[in-house]
């Protein structure tokens, strides 16, 4: 219930540390977010059953406050030398009446996360 509707739950944190960058300068990087679905079967985030069977539950992805579109690079800008840039990775927008309906059981998903140059 913590990830339904409106509501967002914490999941993890990442962050990149920028070594032998310049003080005072600012560093960027973009950062994709996919699942174990492929974008091309569902653009959604989903937790699979671990039993066949029962549907996936679709959820949202957010990185901080952004709301992540699976495939779709996301720019991580002012990063700085030597400190921990770290933001939080929080999942939400699951829909209560999708989960009353599914059969109970465990559900997951794995996220992969790719950093790339700009």
């Amino acid at each position: 219930s913590e990830a339904v509707g409106t509501n967002r739950k914490d999941v993890n944190t990442m962050t990149i540390t920028v070594s032998n960058g310049i003080a005072g300068a600012d560093y960027s990087q973009k950062v994709i977010f996919t699942d174990l679905t492929p974008v091309s079967t569902s653009a959604e985030f989903r937790m699979l059953p671990e039993e066949s069977g029962p549907n996936p539950i679709p959820f949202k992805l957010y990185f901080d406050s952004t709301e992540v579109v699976k495939g779709e690079a996301i720019t991580w800008s002012s990063l700085q030398n030597g400190s921990s840039n770290t933001k939080t990775i929080r999942i939400g927008g699951i829909d209560q009446n999708v989960i009353d309906s599914l059969a109970s059981g465990t559900y997951s998903d794995t996220i992969n996360v790719e950093i790339q140059n700009l």
